[in-house]
């Protein structure tokens, strides 16, 4: 990866704050606070509220694909449920775990 790419970062010392956000090649969301508590409900509510809406936008035919991580909240019952329920608005992509050369935000 080209040097003057990469942007050095800092940890936070001890302060935690984790956001959920949605991006494609042409579109951008709106990233959300997300409390630390975050557990499967918390993950579909944000499912149906925030990426639900964004896939139906830039995919309206429902030919959109969602790339997620193994988490345990993300391959949880409820959420799989979920991506059930909706597999003909968009699918979503089987990936290995601890695969790092499929995660974007790992290359932004």
């Amino acid at each position: 990866m080209d040097s003057a790419c990469q942007v050095v970062t800092v940890q936070g010392h001890g302060c935690q704050i984790m956001v959920s956000g949605v991006f494609n090649w042409q579109f951008l969301v709106s990233l959300v606070l997300v409390p630390t508590s975050y557990n499967v409900i918390r993950y579909v509510e944000l499912l149906g509220d925030l990426l639900h809406p964004f896939i139906f936008y830039c995919h309206p035919h429902g030919n959109g694909v969602f790339q997620q991580d193994n988490c345990t909240s993300h391959m949880s019952r409820l959420a799989t449920a979920w991506f059930y329920e909706h597999s003909s608005d968009f699918s979503v992509m089987n990936w290995p775990p601890r695969s790092a050369d499929l995660n974007h935000i790992e290359h932004l």
